[in-house]
């Protein structure tokens, strides 16, 4: 399923368990309109969860985000394992 087919308003029928989308910021120029699209997207996502959160990375890019932003990463699956 592409992201954008999810609904945009929190579910009932989706768990109440933790979610995070970590997205890189900023986009560079040229991948300003697709990245905008993609955060739509994640937002809506995310909003479907109850306990779900938006992490933007600053400094990281898309590809390399794991790589760059380790401490992003690892923030955010420490907090959905404490909340979990």
């Amino acid at each position: 399923r592409d992201l954008h087919s999810f609904p945009t308003r929190r579910s009932s029928d989706l768990p109440d368990v933790p979610m995070r989308a970590i997205s890189p910021w900023p986009r560079p120029r040229w991948q300003k309109a697709a990245g905008a699209m993609q955060d739509a997207a994640l937002h809506d996502l995310v909003a479907r969860f109850p306990q779900g959160r938006f992490v933007t990375a600053q400094g990281a890019t898309h590809q390399w985000l794991p790589f760059e932003r380790p401490d992003v990463v690892i923030e955010a699956v420490r907090e959905t394992l404490a909340l979990g």
